[in-house]
């Protein structure tokens, strides 16, 4: 049944046309340790910690003894490598119709890399993103800034209307923030599809002010985006992690991207690919600190 439902995923998500990309499959679990080597003959260990890689054709993988490794195609195979060199030959992907998701979905096995967020170098409110309009879900709501010292009064209002629908004093140096109070106030707002809010950060004492628009995520939408996470299936391997940040990444939710990385990333701690991947999402979500750490233990990794 797992295997019909992450096969059900990749037509899902790749559609019925095919094209060729570099990175056709992913090494999706592990067991003991395994040998992957690249075309020009390298070898590379993998083990519980490192073994989220993505794989191009011409990889070769090996498990060593009795263990066992288990990695996805982008055709929607799964196959299970044992202590036998087993080869990835030239596969030939599919990818959706939907021009729109092609970009996204190549990216796959690629640890998401297309998402990139676009900031200004000095913007002080760090998500909601000052330079373009974030969708937001208010039950994963998350205000972030660059960290400040006295009072900051944060307050929202609808996008026109000068009387704030919600307002909060924090202290400036926590550099985010996010409670019940605000979820259901932002819940409430639903019942106003279209609307477009803006987030308003004043620091008095500086006599400062920042604004940053963005939208909530309308019912319509989230109710295609909950059928779309569950064609993901229940199971949490790196690929179901990958392919859910995919998913929230169609509708521009870096919020809920920086999460399903850090999952994935809990269960390969050491992969690079992994890191750098949650390192960009995390800088898109404006958690600029989680981003530091990652970059710092991928600078730790030995070559």
């Amino acid at each position: 049944m797992r295997s019909h439902v992450l096969a059900v995923l990749v037509v899902l998500l790749f559609g019925g046309y095919a094209a060729a990309q570099s990175k056709v499959g992913l090494v999706v679990s592990i067991n003991g340790t395994a040998r992957l080597r690249d075309g020009s003959g390298s070898d590379r260990r993998l083990d519980s910690r490192n073994y989220a890689v993505s794989l191009s054709a011409g990889n070769s993988l090996k498990a060593d003894g009795s263990g066992e490794v288990q990695i996805k195609l982008c055709n929607g195979h799964t196959e299970k490598v044992r202590n036998r060199w087993f080869q990835i030959t030239k596969v030939v992907c599919s990818i959706p119709a939907d021009p729109a998701k092609q970009a996204v979905l190549q990216e796959v096995f690629n640890f998401g890399g297309r998402y990139r967020a676009n900031r200004g170098d000095d913007d002080f409110i760090l998500f909601p993103i000052e330079t373009g309009g974030s969708v937001i879900r208010p039950e994963t709501v998350a205000f972030r800034w660059m960290p400040v010292n006295g009072k900051l009064n944060l307050s929202v209002a609808m996008v026109g209307d000068e009387h704030p629908m919600w307002s909060h004093e924090v202290d400036g140096a926590a550099g985010g923030f996010t409670s019940d109070e605000l979820r259901a106030a932002l819940a409430a707002a639903t019942s106003r599809p279209g609307s477009k809010f803006q987030l308003k950060m004043t620091v008095a004492s500086l006599g400062t002010e920042n604004t940053a628009d963005f939208q909530l995520l309308p019912a319509g939408q989230e109710a295609l985006l909950k059928k779309e996470l569950d064609e993901t299936g229940g199971d949490s391997t790196v690929y179901e992690h990958l392919a859910r940040a995919q998913v929230y990444g169609w509708h521009e939710l870096f919020l809920e991207v920086a999460t399903e990385l850090e999952e994935a990333l809990k269960l390969s701690p050491d992969s690079r690919d992994l890191l750098n991947a949650a390192a960009t999402a995390q800088a898109n979500a404006g958690n600029f600190p989680r981003r530091d750490e990652l970059q710092a233990r991928v600078k730790a990794l030995k070559p």
